[in-house]
Order: C-alpha cells, then structure tokens, then sequence
C-alpha cells in the first residue's frame, strides 16, 4: 500500500534524505517557513538515499544539466527568497 510521505529539507546547497524505493516526488512547498517535499512511498519497501540540490535564483550551477532532475520552486520569506529543488541522479 502506497502513502504520501513529508520530507523537511535543510537551506543546504547539497542533501541526502533516506526515502523507502521506489518512490515519487510529487512536489517542493514551504510549510511553516521550511522547505519540504512530499513524496508517494511504499512504506514497506527498504530505504535509499536521494540526493537533493537546493539553488537560489541566480547561483551558480556546477552540476551537469543531465545529472539533475527539476523537482519544483518554492518561495521564503513571502517570495523574497525563491529557491529551486533538483534530484541528483548520479
């Protein structure tokens, strides 16, 4: 049986978050003034770990663009901070 899970992410450039596989992140949101992500989990499988990058608007990338996956954007401080969340897929 499948579940949607929440996830807090840190103000971090770089991440790890041990999630159940497979599963899907449906999407990135600010609660409470922290960023998370809910994610569509199996609870019963085993975890992995997903690697997370965090980018304001106007950092710079070093990451390959084929090495990231665009999760979403979400806004801090009532839109005055806009970060975006990417998967690192390697």
């Amino acid at each position: 049986m499948k579940t949607i899970w929440k996830y807090l992410l840190s103000i971090e450039d770089e991440q790890e978050i041990e999630i159940p596989s497979p599963a899907m992140v449906l999407c990135v949101q600010t609660q409470n003034h922290i960023p998370c992500i809910w994610c569509l989990v199996d609870p019963e499988m085993g975890l992995i770990k997903k690697k997370f990058r965090l980018v304001g608007t106007g950092w710079e990338i070093n990451n390959s663009i084929e090495d990231l996956k665009y999760i979403g954007t979400t806004l801090l401080l009532k839109g005055m901070i806009v970060y975006h969340l990417f998967e690192i897929l390697t």
